[in-house]
């Protein structure tokens, strides 16, 4: 092999002479002039472009798409990223970071629910009841212990956008208590309202709450109401009337 091609612009580069960082950090336009026959071009003549309407947003885009490619394959982390850019400690400072304590609340519940299970798995050892009895006990706590931490895990979502306290109580797993919301935030349950269904939403109702009346009432309104069930596909067939048709037969 004995060239490269980049990812950039897809031009191919000599191995022994790539050399990235020789380059300019600039987005850069230039003008070759001819000194004649034979006698080659003058020095191009450069400019900065970097910011303009035209080429500046297409080099961008590829660039995202350069950095998103080495992320998933693990070449560079995300935090590196972040620190390149200056945006870790921004980060740190916005209502979107949870605090490694409050975070570590969180996954009380979770652990709780790991202990519960393997003292069902005990129990289920020594019980003297028929193996399809104790497979069918072990798949319902399976169930509950999927819905408890698909219910954390929405409340930590909502615990990284919205200004909100952890309840904690050792009887029950913890809550979530949220305070005075604007658009954005409101905005932002809406959207997660359209991935729950029923079971979750019952849930939720038991684990968070606002912190007056008014972020109670947005809470149920934008978040916990109550959706019209779905018609199966034979429900909807069966209401379905044929157009009617002119055509005659005889």
């Amino acid at each position: 092999m004995s060239h490269l091609a980049c990812p950039l612009c897809g031009k191919y580069a000599p191995l022994s002479t790539f050399d990235p960082d020789s380059l300019d950090l600039d987005l850069q336009v230039a003008s070759f002039r001819g000194l004649g026959r034979g006698k080659g071009f003058a020095p191009p003549e450069r400019t900065s472009i970097l910011g303009d309407d035209t080429y500046t947003p297409l080099v961008a885009g590829r660039v995202i798409s350069l950095c998103e490619m080495f992320v998933k394959e693990g070449i560079i982390q995300p935090q590196d990223l972040l620190s390149k850019v200056g945006l870790d400690e921004k980060f740190r400072s916005s209502a979107m970071y949870v605090p490694r304590v409050e975070y570590d609340l969180a996954q009380l519940s979770i652990a709780e629910y790991n202990r519960t299970l393997r003292e069902a798995n005990a129990r289920i050892g020594s019980l003297s009841v028929s193996l399809t009895t104790a497979i069918s006990e072990l798949e319902k706590l399976k169930a509950k212990i999927s819905l408890g931490k698909r219910v954390d895990k929405i409340l930590l979502r909502i615990m990284t956008i919205c200004d909100s306290k952890v309840d904690i109580n050792e009887d029950a797993p913890w809550k979530l208590v949220v305070g005075d919301l604007d658009h954005d935030q409101i905005g932002f349950l809406l959207l997660i309202s359209k991935s729950l269904d029923t079971t979750i939403i019952n849930q939720l109702r038991g684990r968070l709450r606002g912190i007056n009346l008014i972020v109670q009432l947005q809470i149920d309104t934008f978040l916990l109401y109550d959706r019209p069930r779905k018609k199966t596909l034979s429900e909807r067939m069966l209401e379905w009337n044929p157009p009617k048709s002119n055509v005659f037969f005889e």
